[in-house]
């Protein structure tokens, strides 16, 4: 169990596990992600640590806040995002390794958009595949593969910021600003033909790729979907302190 408090003196932050600390000088703590004993912890400096039981690196692979951090146990990659627009992978070990990233201006996004460039607010790695999710504030939710190229592109809140996305096997949550919880699945094609799906069923008012969904009553922080859960199971934490486990119906 490891935790993260930003109330300390000088805006040092403490990450325990178990009762032992280490004390990073990052800034505050702005995202977490934990696999098999491993830590990795996004501050709002751009830089990235990696704790285990016996030791902490830190490197710095972005230049503003990072806004999203996920562990990918198939690869041993720490995938970051941040609100400087770059998106990261940096190998666990060996330690200190190089950062490869990418700029999210380059992807030469479609269509009219709220928030431009589109800054990221969260990233979900698979435990089934390779593949990583992001979601943006414009309420995009981009899919790439673990060597950056973009799989699949979709936009489950329009014109709301996406606050969370999380894989369930093949499928992934994403949860809106405005409280709004889908689970998606994706169909075979490339980007640019999804894309032209998407026009299509916009204008016919469908959802193909919604498998399920729930409106929940408050503003939706985050959404975790552990693999003890089903399939249509989904944790959703809101702004009201409310910690909720839905079970969802198939959608017809």
């Amino acid at each position: 169990v490891y935790t993260m408090d930003t109330r300390v003196d000088d805006k040092r932050v403490v990450v325990k596990e178990y009762g032992t600390k280490t004390e990073l000088a990052g800034g505050e703590v702005t995202s977490l992600s934990v696999v098999e004993g491993t830590a990795a912890v996004g501050m709002e400096s751009g830089s990235v640590a990696i704790i285990t039981h016996t030791s902490s690196t830190t490197f710095t692979p972005h230049s503003n806040v990072v806004s999203g951090i996920s562990i990918a146990p198939s690869t041993s990659t720490v995938w970051s995002t941040s609100m400087d627009c770059t998106f990261a992978s940096t190998p666990l070990s060996p330690p200190g390794s190089a950062s490869s990233k990418i700029d999210l201006p380059n992807l030469q996004l479609t269509g009219p958009r709220v928030i431009n460039p589109p800054f990221p607010t969260s990233l979900s790695t698979s435990t089934s595949t390779t593949e990583i999710a992001l979601g943006t504030m414009d309420g995009t939710v981009w899919v790439f593969s673990d060597t950056f190229e973009p799989l699949n592109v979709f936009k489950p809140h329009p014109d709301v910021t996406v606050e969370d996305v999380k894989w369930a096997g093949s499928n992934l949550w994403t949860a809106g600003k405005n409280g709004y919880v889908g689970l998606w699945s994706f169909p075979e094609g490339s980007v640019e033909e999804q894309e032209e799906e998407e026009e299509e069923e916009e204008e016919e008012g469908e959802a193909s790729h919604l498998v399920t969904a729930v409106q929940c009553p408050h503003a939706v922080t985050c959404i975790d979907a552990p693999a003890w859960l089903s399939e249509r199971q989904v944790l959703t934490g809101d702004v009201e302190g409310n910690l909720v486990l839905h079970t969802l119906p198939k959608m017809e």
